[in-house]
């Protein structure tokens, strides 16, 4: 549906969030507001925010049995009577669900899409202007829904790497947690353990040392997000002269004990040097 016209009780759509997201799409086009005056999993019905100013204008969708899940507009009065007066740059209906659903392929597409661009974007559309905030919000909404949130997206890691080493034979994981007792704000938890580092490296790159040059180059640089890990990671060059990644780490920052447990797995499992060289 294309909604710019009125609704009519013919309407049909798959789920109430459809015809929600219609409704507000619709008083968005009009320069109208509306009231919710029922809402439960079978019913929503709304009102025009003018009614106590003569406007009639109102719709109720149903859940019918005979339709399984999909919902009709099983009453509607409209268009508004009432005289669409001003109303700011914001707006009632402009929330941010309704956000979220207008940005989420735009994310999904361009997940580096700014707070910016997506403000600018729908005012350009709806000629109403969202805060800043709830642009942030349905953003953050919408790269949840597609990638999943921060804290599910680190619980999936030992199950990540579990499967790593299963499938790359020969691989190196290994990991380091911290007591309740140095609990750091905003700290990762895997079954009653706090998750302090973690290094890996892949078979492939352990094997392709002989093939490379003698040189080992480190960098670090700190992780965006809620948790506030740095990445530190090893490279080597081939006789190419292209870059070859030897082996990564999650830490808890950039510092002497990090960096020094980080070279000393690398020494051990992927350089691999004897103490006399």
């Amino acid at each position: 549906m294309i909604v710019g016209t009125e609704f009519d009780t013919t309407l049909e759509f798959q789920e109430k969030e459809d015809v929600i997201n219609a409704v507000k799409q619709y008083s968005l086009n009009c320069s109208r507001e509306y009231e919710v005056d029922e809402s439960s999993s079978r019913v929503w019905s709304v009102v025009c925010r003018n009614t106590k100013y003569g406007c009639s204008w109102q719709l109720r969708a149903a859940r019918l049995k005979k339709l399984g899940k999909g919902w009709d507009i099983t009453r509607y009065k409209g268009p508004h009577t009432c005289v669409a007066r001003a109303i700011s740059l914001d707006h009632r209906q402009l929330d941010l669900n309704f956000i979220f659903n207008c940005i989420l392929e735009g994310v999904k597409k361009d997940p580096f899409k700014s707070v910016g661009s997506i403000i600018v974007e729908i005012h350009n559309w709806l000629h109403f202007k969202p805060s800043y905030r709830k642009a942030w919000e349905a953003k953050q909404k919408a790269i949840v829904r597609i990638w999943g949130d921060w804290d599910e997206s680190y619980q999936r890691l030992p199950h990540f790497f579990a499967a790593l080493q299963q499938t790359n034979p020969g691989s190196v994981v290994w990991w380091a947690f911290d007591d309740h007792t140095h609990v750091r704000h905003r700290a990762v938890e895997f079954n009653k353990k706090i998750l302090r580092r973690q290094f890996w490296s892949f078979k492939p790159a352990i094997d392709s040392i002989e093939f490379t040059k003698p040189v080992i180059q480190i960098d670090g640089t700190f992780l965006y997000g809620k948790y506030k890990h740095s990445l530190l990671i090893a490279t080597t060059i081939d006789g190419d002269n292209s870059v070859i990644p030897l082996a990564y780490a999650l830490v808890e920052s950039e510092n002497v004990d990090s960096w020094g447990w980080f070279m000393a797995l690398l020494r051990t499992h992927v350089v691999r040097c004897d103490d006399n060289e």
